[in-house]
């Protein structure tokens, strides 16, 4: 095991403790992060195990469980978890008449006071509910592409308003958003209700305000956002709801 130090007595006997680099900083999950609670439990069980499985002699034992107290504690976890980890691993049993049969697992992303109440639900009907942190500071901070410029954006679902009333056009188009505006605004193009609209009622579109709605790569997928966006825009020039036909509810 990686975490494993052995050490060698003057007698020849080995015994063995927790091993760390000398850059490890003792930093983990903080309590106040906006992370379930469980994954925080599984902080200290995880550590406590270690110690338990690696750690030879209960001199050394002890030493190593006081370290995580001291550490854990620094990032702010409270006492009682320390507790609540001892209570919940010693009712576990291994026992497979004891495990309740599971109609299926569900990952939701977690929100503080409502995936509580979501994963009770699931438990309720026989599902088995596991929490997904998206707050997280990779999530918010770090971007290592730049982000594409919306007229080089492919596999769009767009929004094209009338500048002269409410009427709008949802379109989706696998190839870039512009080379698809360039077709609309040719009035050779007479198949596109977007030029129909303007040769009958003589308005003007509004080209500035072109809304890119949804993105999706793959063809199947893309139809059924387009088909979501036209009955959700109202679009009034589509001629019909989509390559997909959604029922209203």
């Amino acid at each position: 095991m990686l975490d494993t130090m052995i050490h060698r007595r003057p007698d020849g006997t080995l015994y063995a403790t927790v091993y760390r680099k000398p850059t490890h900083t003792d930093l983990y999950l903080n309590f106040a992060s906006h992370h379930p609670l469980q994954h925080k439990i599984g902080a200290v069980r995880t550590l406590t195990d270690r110690a338990n499985v690696i750690v030879t002699e209960e001199s050394d034992k002890t030493l190593e469980i006081e370290h995580i107290h001291n550490a854990l504690s620094t990032c702010g976890y409270p006492d009682w978890l320390f507790h609540v980890s001892k209570e919940k691993r010693s009712k576990r049993t291994p026992s497979n008449k004891t495990r309740v049969m599971r109609r299926g697992t569900v990952s939701i992303p977690y929100i503080k006071g409502i995936s509580e109440t979501l994963m009770r639900l699931y438990r309720s009907k026989g599902m088995q509910c596991q929490f997904k942190p998206i707050n997280t500071i990779r999530r918010n901070l770090v971007a290592p592409k730049d982000k594409i410029k919306k007229p080089e954006r492919s596999g769009t679902v767009y929004h094209i308003p009338c500048a002269d009333c409410p009427a709008t056009y949802v379109g989706e188009s696998e190839r870039p958003l512009s080379a698809r505006l360039q077709e609309h605004k040719r009035a050779s193009y007479v198949s596109s209700p977007v030029v129909q609209d303007v040769a009958k009622q003589k308005h003007k579109i509004d080209w500035d305000n072109v809304k890119v709605l949804d993105q999706d790569s793959d063809w199947f997928s893309r139809g059924v956002r387009e088909a979501i966006q036209i009955c959700r825009q109202r679009s009034t020039l589509n001629r019909d709801r989509g390559r997909h036909y959604l029922k209203p509810v």
